[in-house]
């Protein structure tokens, strides 16, 4: 599946061992790509990779995201016979050690009560068996019931979706959420 990406790219390393790597560290021994740099050596047989490749990955498989994320989706339901009867969702923010806003990270209401650093929100799509379907970023400013009917919508299209309803815990229920999102049949 990599190497179907990186040849929509001018990328001239090898996608699939930097990723490999950083895969096989964030499940061992999480650390920075910095870290997965400089503890090449702590793994036999694998290749060594540059710093700026492991960096540049990450550009390729954002800009990707959406395709990997199909493509995945579709081989787990083939290979676990998964099906999309149920769908959870949740929202939580990662804060940075920064008070620099951009176009994604922002200033917002802090569930790790870090009120004075920026953050991002992500929601996460799961089945009933707990699997990953997809996720969203959002800026860090965006208030939680306005991520719901986006990444439904996204859902809908990229594993198309014929019909469903939607439960939504007591904060959504609030804000109106479940009535505005049934028309996105999910």
């Amino acid at each position: 599946m990599l190497d179907e990406v990186k040849l929509r790219t001018r990328a001239k390393f090898d996608l699939t061992n930097s990723c490999l790597r950083m895969v096989i560290e964030h499940l061992l021994n999480p650390k920075s790509k910095l870290g997965i740099y400089n503890n090449q050596m702590k793994y036999f047989g694998l290749p060594e990779v540059e710093l700026q490749h492991l960096y540049r990955s990450l550009d390729i498989l954002s800009d990707h995201k959406d395709d990997l994320e199909k493509e995945l989706f579709l081989r787990n339901m083939n290979l676990f016979n998964m099906k999309i009867d149920v769908v959870f969702y949740d929202v939580t923010t990662f804060y940075f050690e920064s008070v620099k806003a951009d176009s994604l990270k922002d200033f917002g209401f802090s569930k790790d009560n870090k009120f004075n650093e920026v953050q991002v929100v992500l929601g996460l799509l799961i089945n009933l068996d707990g699997m990953p379907i997809g996720y969203e970023l959002f800026p860090g400013n965006t208030f939680d019931g306005k991520t719901l009917e986006n990444a439904l919508e996204k859902l809908k299209k990229a594993v198309h979706v014929k019909q469903g309803d939607n439960s939504c815990r007591q904060g959504y229920k609030q804000q109106g959420e479940p009535k505005k999102n049934k028309s996105h049949g999910v």
